[in-house]
């Protein structure tokens, strides 16, 4: 049962009721138990059950996939044996070739996810991975002006490079969707410096971090949403248009990257933008 304290607390009980007799008198003993914390930890319970169930499936779901990707890699690796670089389909060919090394990437994403984080963490230029990407995204979308600002010597990170390029990839299409009629992304990185304040909501460590914003100049998100966007599956979308953000927060925050995001609420005439901090382990200009 659920109550309500004088300090206006809702918290949840359990009633204990037995008669007694004392002498002559009949009286009832009513004992209230709070086990507010008890049904927490069972709810996490119950999510972290769940998740590990999602996992065994992704995990299933992810060799599948990779066998049918690696069909695909050969038949087309067959097909360019054959075509000299000058013929029409060749660059055709090659993006696709691309494109499928990237969902084999996707794959490695999910058997880590599914195996409990089992990622392949290496130092990593921020900005060489950016401009690859955003540059493989911006093919795709003609319809997308992308504006590129990197900082000068960012600071070496260790990363798993296909996580991060999963995240940023999805960032993107959440991006592009939101500007249905074409529009303005923006890429930032910058070196900060994170104190005890900073971070002290996200329970990491102050220190040396990049950070990476992506801006667009879509419709932006009411504040209902904004509340729930780092939700695990909640999603404004359609079925069969994609994921939102909670899948990425679930993602950036592993332990394979210490990392950081949020979400910066949309002010006044001010373009959505969501950052991503990763800790740096010693200054290391590349």
């Amino acid at each position: 049962m659920d109550l309500t304290d004088s300090d206006g607390r809702i918290f949840t009980t359990l009633i204990f009721a037995r008669r007694m007799q004392i002498k002559e008198d009949t009286d009832v003993l009513i004992i209230f138990n709070d086990i507010t914390e008890w049904k927490k930890l069972w709810q996490q319970l119950q999510r972290a059950q769940r998740m590990e169930a999602l996992g065994t499936l992704a995990g299933g779901i992810a060799h599948d996939f990779n066998n049918l990707l690696m069909g695909i890699l050969g038949n087309v690796s067959l097909m360019l044996s054959d075509m000299a670089p000058y013929d029409t389909n060749y660059e055709q060919m090659k993006n696709i070739e691309s494109y499928v090394h990237s969902a084999a990437a996707l794959t490695k994403q999910l058997l880590g996810f599914a195996q409990g984080g089992k990622y392949e963490v290496k130092p990593t230029n921020i900005n060489d991975l950016i401009e690859r990407n955003a540059h493989m995204f911006g093919r795709t979308k003609k319809e997308i002006n992308i504006h590129k600002k990197f900082q000068e010597s960012i600071w070496t990170v260790e990363i798993d490079q296909g996580q991060i390029d999963q995240v940023l990839l999805n960032l993107y299409v959440n991006a592009w969707q939101a500007m249905p009629g074409g529009g303005h992304l923006y890429i930032q990185t910058a070196n900060v410096l994170l104190d005890g304040d900073d971070v002290e909501p996200f329970e990491i460590r102050a220190g040396q971090y990049v950070k990476i914003t992506i801006t667009d100049s879509g419709v932006g998100m009411d504040a209902a949403t904004q509340q729930r966007i780092f939700e695990p599956f909640f999603t404004t979308k359609e079925m069969g248009r994609g994921t939102g953000l909670g899948l990425h927060r679930r993602m950036v925050s592993s332990k394979s990257m210490t990392a950081l995001s949020m979400s910066t609420a949309r002010k006044a005439k001010e373009p959505p933008s969501v950052s991503i901090y990763r800790s740096v382990k010693k200054t290391s200009p590349k």
